[in-house]
């Protein structure tokens, strides 16, 4: 009689826990139902970093010093020289003097790609917008080169992109990719691709197309007359 007893009051209260487990369940689905679809865990979500649009147009404007030998310079707009490293970025409008064996490698994103400017030479970055990578988009390279000389390797440059650099009285515009060496004084070597070269004649300008390859001065109507100059930073 006891063991009756004690097994009926056992299997009263393993009923009674049952039905609170399953009361508990229903409430927890009632409250937290189920999402119609799967979503990352919080802890996922927090490592997703969202870039400010200003912040990503300020780094595609910016050139990157990739290698600089012996002791280079450079000046914001409106700033003063400062010793260039390696690792500094430029916006537009920056300025880069080398003297005596010193030279710097100026990386100017996947289309543009790199310019190497020589001892005693000084670079001005007139316009860049260097956000679209080889043969893709639209990116802008003006450069102009004040003195001294430069050797660019341009990747690929679109129909609608723009990459010239200027001297004192001819521009040169890469067309594609192309491989030359260019000095301020309009000693143009191209050793690869295909450049326009603009240049004034009498009261109009010309433009000529150089492919494949090429050594000698730029046509030009004052190659001996004064270069045009840009303004010093204090030092």
């Amino acid at each position: 009689m006891n063991n009756v007893f004690v097994n009926t009051t056992r299997l009263a209260a393993l009923t009674i826990a049952l039905r609170l487990c399953l009361d508990s369940d229903s409430v927890a689905q009632e409250t937290n139902p189920a999402p119609s679809s799967y979503q990352l865990p919080l802890h996922y979500k927090a490592r997703v970093r969202v870039v400010p649009r200003q912040q990503k147009e300020a780094a595609q404007r910016r050139a990157e010093i990739r290698l600089v030998e012996g002791l280079a310079e450079f000046a914001a707009v409106g700033g003063r020289w400062q010793a260039l490293q390696p690792g500094a970025t430029l916006r537009s409008g920056a300025m880069i003097r080398t003297p005596t064996n010193s030279t710097v490698e100026l990386f100017l994103g996947d289309a543009a790609g790199v310019v190497r400017i020589m001892p005693e030479s000084k670079l001005i970055l007139e316009s860049l917008k260097l956000d679209s990578p080889a043969g893709q988009g639209t990116n802008e390279t003006e450069l102009f080169l004040e003195s001294g000389g430069i050797a660019a390797t341009v990747k690929g440059m679109t129909a609608d992109s723009k990459y010239e650099i200027k001297i004192s009285d001819a521009i040169v515009r890469a067309r594609g990719a192309a491989h030359f060496e260019l000095n301020a004084n309009g000693f143009f070597n191209l050793m690869k691709g295909s450049v326009w070269v603009v240049y004034k004649s009498g009261n109009g300008t010309v433009t000529s197309d150089l492919s494949g390859r090429f050594s000698g001065f730029l046509p030009a109507s004052n190659r001996n007359g004064p270069q045009q100059k840009k303004p010093e930073p204090p030092r």
